[in-house]
């Protein structure tokens, strides 16, 4: 089946999709693209110092407060999609909210990683808190034409960081 690894603790099957939540936050700050089949280049990554917050639990948890710009997000889930179904994880409706878009690319059919990543904008005139393992993004699957699996690049790769 074409669903994500590591659904338990931090992942859950949603509606339409399944719940992917973030692992790790970087601020993107520049990159280039090149034409061919090279890999995008992403110049420059600003780590960002995050705070211990408390969950619901009560337990110490990772806090990161996130202005105006776009990031570079890691989750706690991977994914594996079969050579019928093409993939994108999207923003939740809390995601959208709180003045932030959430996309990753397109994963073609036959597309593994560990980890899955997407891209943050946001564009909140203040801060955005954020914990880990919170509920950022859903993984959907669409039904497209059986091809041959993807074996770009990109495979089996982590997020660049």
């Amino acid at each position: 089946k074409s669903i994500p690894n590591g659904i338990g603790e931090f992942g859950s099957l949603a509606q339409v999709g399944v719940d992917m939540s973030v692992k790790h936050i970087t601020r993107i700050r520049g990159g280039k693209i090149y034409q061919g089949k090279k890999k995008a280049e992403i110049l420059e990554y600003g780590e960002i110092p995050y705070t211990l917050d408390k969950n619901e639990k009560g337990e110490d948890v990772k806090c990161w407060k996130l202005g105006y710009g776009v990031y570079s997000l890691t989750f706690h889930q991977g994914v594996k999609i079969d050579n019928k179904h093409c993939g994108m994880v999207i923003g939740r409706s809390s995601t959208n909210r709180c003045a932030m878009l959430l996309r990753s690319g397109v994963f073609d059919p036959g597309f593994e990683c560990e980890e899955a990543g997407a891209t943050l904008y946001v564009f909140a005139d203040g801060q955005v808190e954020i914990q880990e393992g919170a509920r950022l993004g859903q993984l959907v699957l669409a039904e497209c034409e059986e091809s041959s699996e993807y074996n770009g690049s990109y495979q089996g790769d982590k997020d660049l960081k």
